[in-house]
């Protein structure tokens, strides 16, 4: 049976939302929602020092739902090259908001509305790339090109290579995101006259894969809301 997605997305405001990714510890989440994070991100799959296998995810999602029983919390699972079967169940047991795909995308069990590809973007190739992209697919995530990894390098791209796209599409950026460069890219954004949907982050705000630190949570969302207090002002 196909897999309907159980998510009402919500609208770019002033501000992009915000997907905290990786997580494996249940106070690292709590705090992510206590600051604001829209999206929660869990890591399902075996390649990445951040997995969690789906008993340890069903756990935290639970906790986390026992804790903010009155929250539309969002979680977007992780994947790679996982058959179309196990993201299904990973899906329905979790009861993820959408699931995100690097590699080719799964076939029969997944609706398409509840599928996030993910484009690794080096040029305006790869970044046109989107345009192929059914318009079904609820967003699309465009993270840094790193030969052998699929993700979590710490490593930025050209944001303006998909600036033409924040109109059209709910674009998630990822790469390379922290406390320190987070204002900076909101600045040269809007500058250029758009933003995204959401800004997605993992590694920036570790001390270790998996491990948040939550000193740099705190000041990366600080620095965050900061920098369009600023824009008002200037």
């Amino acid at each position: 049976m196909e897999q309907k997605p159980n998510i009402r997305w919500p609208r770019l405001g002033t501000k992009p939302h915000i997907k905290i990714c990786g997580l494996r510890r249940l106070e690292d989440a709590v705090l992510a929602v206590d600051l604001g994070a829209s999206f929660l991100g869990i890591i399902l799959t075996s390649q990445s020092p951040r997995h969690l296998s789906l008993s340890d995810a069903e756990a935290l999602t639970s906790g986390l739902r026992a804790r903010f029983p009155d929250s539309k919390l969002r979680f977007i699972g992780v994947f790679v090259d996982e058959a179309p079967e196990e993201i299904a169940e990973a899906q329905h047991r979790l009861g993820l908001a959408a699931v995100q795909v690097h590699g080719p995308l799964p076939g029969g069990g997944i609706a398409l509305a509840a599928v996030i590809p993910a484009l690794r973007i080096r040029s305006q190739e790869t970044a046109n790339s989107i345009d192929n992209l059914p318009q079904d697919h609820p967003a699309v995530l465009c993270d840094a090109f790193h030969e052998g990894l699929h993700g979590g390098t710490g490593k930025t791209f050209d944001h303006e290579l998909v600036a033409p796209y924040f109109e059209k599409r709910r674009v998630f950026v990822a790469g390379g995101i922290n406390p320190d460069n987070i204002a900076g890219m909101v600045t040269s954004l809007c500058d250029a006259g758009s933003l995204p949907y959401a800004f997605d982050l993992s590694s920036g705000v570790e001390q270790a894969p998996g491990v948040k630190d939550h000193a740099k949570l705190r000041r990366f969302f600080e620095n965050y809301n900061r920098s369009f207090g600023d824009l008002r002002a200037s």
